[in-house]
């Protein structure tokens, strides 16, 4: 059972954390707006078509199609390219919130400030920097527990990380809702 309250998610998800004080506003800034630019990459690559959107008999709807499968196949080599390069930290369980992360693992992290590396899908071969301070560090069955909460977001950062957590939130709902049904 996680600590985490409020809407989150639950996955493996690769990360990585290292013990640093928060960093300088220019690094931190620097973080932000790829963390921003990350997140809105994902929320456009997650977005699924409405019907408005796809008009069966149009044949620019079609050409768009053709660019835009291109565009993925594009994108996907380059992040494998990216990814066979720069090796991503392993997978471990977490439960993410637009404020907080709980994940288990075999590694112990200091307490206090950590900078969290964390990789939300394999179609973006670059991470999320999250700044944290860990709330709860705990032995737990087969590892050790931790419980971080986020500081130092930027607006646009924490709209974003939000609306991701809701987004896969609420597909894990309507997977759960699909499979009673």
């Amino acid at each position: 059972m996680s600590a985490i309250g409020g809407v989150y998610f639950q996955g493996n998800l690769p990360l990585a954390w290292h013990a640093a004080e928060p960093p300088g506003e220019e690094t931190l800034q620097g973080w932000m707006f790829t963390n921003a630019v990350l997140l809105r990459a994902l929320a456009t690559m997650d977005a699924q078509p409405t019907e408005r959107d796809v008009d069966p008999n149009g044949d620019a709807d079609r050409k768009l199609e053709r660019l835009e499968a291109k565009l993925d196949l594009a994108l996907n080599l380059l992040a494998q390219l990216i990814a066979r390069d720069a090796p991503k930290p392993e997978a471990c369980p977490a439960t993410l919130s637009a404020t907080a992360i709980e994940w288990f693992s075999s590694k112990i992290p200091a307490t206090g400030n950590l900078v969290i590396t964390l990789y939300l899908d394999p179609r973006l071969p670059q991470p999320l920097q999250l700044p944290a301070q860990v709330l709860e560090s705990a032995p737990a069955e087969g590892g050790h527990r931790t419980l971080a909460e986020f500081h130092h977001l930027d607006e646009e950062t924490q709209e974003w990380l939000e609306r991701m957590v809701f987004r896969r939130h609420r597909r894990h709902i309507q997977a759960l809702h699909g499979a009673k049904g």
